[in-house]
């Protein structure tokens, strides 16, 4: 609910992923926040930064995730002026910043942990 800088952060490899937490058939990415959750747990403290962006309305998130705990910062961007600045057309694209803070991969349709990984072993995460 608080306004929020988001950056990379220099030093460490930062992932940002535009998510969306109701998903349709048009849509079929609603796992894609525990993916990123059991990610951010088992390499947050390893180098690696990440925050999921949703462009949702807050009661529509709050509503989808009322049953789930998720430690993995996730911001909500009305108007889309995140997503615009990204020009992310698409829900579920992810971007990884290399510790310079240089963008080193843009994917879209991100829809498993294995590609979540590969993503980051191309990188040089582990």
């Amino acid at each position: 609910g608080q306004p929020h800088p988001l950056s990379a952060v220099p030093g460490r490899m930062t992932l940002v992923s535009f998510i969306t937490t109701v998903c349709s058939s048009f849509f079929p990415c609603e796992r894609h926040l525990p993916d990123l959750e059991k990610l951010y747990l088992e390499l947050g403290g390893q180098g690696l930064e990440m925050f999921a962006i949703t462009s949702e309305d807050h009661d529509l998130v709050a509503d989808s995730l009322r049953d789930e705990t998720y430690t993995i910062p996730l911001f909500l961007d009305p108007g889309h002026k995140v997503a615009g600045v990204f020009g992310v057309p698409f829900r579920c694209e992810v971007f990884l910043f290399d510790r310079q803070a240089k963008l080193t991969t843009r994917a879209i349709s991100i829809r498993s942990e294995g590609q979540l990984r590969e993503i980051l072993k191309k990188a040089g995460t582990n």
